[in-house]
């Protein structure tokens, strides 16, 4: 039974690899940098000279151009220029997030310089779509170039000075599940004189079922924005649906069924003592696991607000930019007291073996490769710049008490059993963390991307099931926990 699952899985694994893969056929994608911003640029191969119409795709915060990948091939395989890039601070940007809007503008048009040197593109026709902090981005730069811009894609939009006149040929488009972003986009409408279908038109579209990063990867989303586009330069392309997330999760559940399968040889390889049992296993009993796991993270949110509260009033920077990585170190902070009070309450963790450790290496490098390196294609900037390598050791030091509490708590159990202990490790962090996003200045971001914490933590905790090895767990975690903290949250 275990090789036929391995055998599938590894099918699925090689499916989900093609699938990311295929979309970049018949496009060619150029690269450039430009006073350390990342800029890369797709268009059809078959496009002749001056006759694309250009567009500049903006990303929100804490993301990259990575999670903007999905418009680029919906637009290029239709016929258009795309530009995309890392925001000052962002990705593989090594410049850091200082300036405000200024900083963004600035961004934008060096952005615009790249796109419009392009052979293909018609310099008479370019548009912008922007995300979130890339929305108002993108709203404001084309109210500062009226000009230049001929139209404007808002996704889940923040703010800018709209007016009836400008921007030129605005769609706002928010998420059914962002309420806060859908007001705004009507707010914002209403500003602009409200929807018509004019010369200069305005029009609000509502996603359902999607929430601020969702939206981002909705193919509903991507063929409304080409739609728009398609309306005011009166073009007309193949149409192209982008299906790599589903082709990456694919990958993923290939990634845990293969890990999964391979559990019994792994287990035989095991140091011995690792057993259910064994003196450094839980020392409570499993009536008491509701009250581990809800403890630590209720008295983590309680020290995170007295720490925060405590550095404002001495005249510090605050939390949110904590060791230079916005809203991530603190949250590195965050899991680290979370853990440690997880473990004064429910555990007595014996010192790590060799093996374990070794072992943990390996459940490392499989994170790696199947979320980090498959999700660098849609999701993040994975690989890191020299200044996040940096932090990278300390951010996994700090998460690893989390690690260890998670892995003594699954340590030995059933399939049912796991499950239990995720819903009771993921449900109160999720809402720990959600409370500190809506009472403690700085952090509202979080309640953003709550979404993905349970996803996170249920891929960390299937593939962790393998080994079945609590410091084995801790080591691989913590280091692909640390690692993606501080490569996806922005320089400070």
């Amino acid at each position: 039974m275990h090789k036929i699952v391995a055998v599938a899985a590894a099918a699925l694994i090689l499916v989900g690899v093609a699938g990311i893969v295929a979309p970049r056929r018949g496009l060619s994608v150029r690269e450039y940098t430009v006073e350390g911003m990342p800029v890369r640029v797709f268009v059809r191969r078959d496009m002749d000279s001056a006759s694309a119409p250009g567009v500049v795709v903006a990303h929100g915060f804490a993301a990259s151009s990575r999670m903007m990948t999905g418009y680029a091939y919906t637009l290029a395989h239709a016929g258009y220029a795309v530009a995309v890039m890392d925001f000052a601070g962002h990705g593989a940007n090594r410049n850091r997030l200082e300036g405000g809007g200024d900083r963004l503008q600035a961004d934008v048009d060096a952005v615009v310089d790249v796109l419009i040197a392009q052979p293909e593109v018609d310099r008479g026709r370019i548009a912008i779509v922007g995300h979130s902090m890339g929305s108002g981005a993108a709203m404001t730069a084309a109210i500062r170039r009226p000009d230049l811009f001929d139209a404007v894609v808002a996704l889940s939009p923040t703010g800018a000075e709209v007016t009836p006149d400008l921007p030129r040929n605005l769609l706002l488009m928010a998420g059914g599940w962002e309420p806060r972003f859908v007001a705004n986009a009507e707010r914002l409408l209403d500003q602009a004189g409200g929807e018509r279908n004019t010369a200069n038109a305005r029009a609000l579209v509502v996603i359902p079922n999607v929430e601020h990063i969702g939206i981002v990867f909705s193919a509903r989303s991507q063929t409304q924005t080409r739609e728009w586009l398609d309306s005011v330069f009166d073009a007309t392309g193949p149409s192209f649906t982008d299906r790599r997330p589903l082709w990456f999760v694919a990958l993923v559940v290939g990634a845990i069924g293969l890990a999964l399968a391979s559990a019994p040889v792994i287990r035989r390889a095991r140091p011995v003592g690792a057993e259910r049992g064994a003196g450094d296993l839980p020392a409570v009993r499993d009536d008491r696991f509701v009250l581990r796991g809800i403890v630590g993270p209720v008295v983590a949110v309680a020290a995170l607000a007295a720490a925060t509260a405590l550095t404002r009033v001495s005249g510090g920077a605050g939390l949110a930019n904590l060791g230079g990585i916005a809203v991530g170190g603190a949250l590195s902070v965050w899991f680290g007291v979370c853990g440690v009070i997880w473990l004064l309450v429910g555990f007595r963790p014996a010192p790590p073996r060799v093996a374990s450790l070794l072992l943990g290496l390996g459940l490392f490098g499989v994170l790696f490769a199947a979320v980090g390196l498959a999700g660098e294609q849609i999701v993040f900037q994975w690989m890191l710049t020299a200044f996040r390598a940096l932090r990278w050791p300390f951010a996994s030091l700090l998460v690893l008490p989390w690690c260890i509490a998670a892995g003594y708590a699954q340590s030995g159990r059933t399939a049912a059993g796991r499950i239990g202990v995720y819903a009771l490790v993921a449900a109160p962090t999720t809402v720990a963390l959600a409370i500190v996003g809506l009472f403690i200045p700085g952090f509202f971001f979080v309640v953003l991307i709550l979404p993905v914490v349970p996803i996170v933590i249920a891929v960390m905790m299937a593939i962790g099931a393998a080994a079945d090895d609590p410091w084995a767990y801790a080591t691989g975690t913590a280091l692909f926990f640390g690692w993606l903290l501080v490569a996806v949250f922005p320089l400070a």
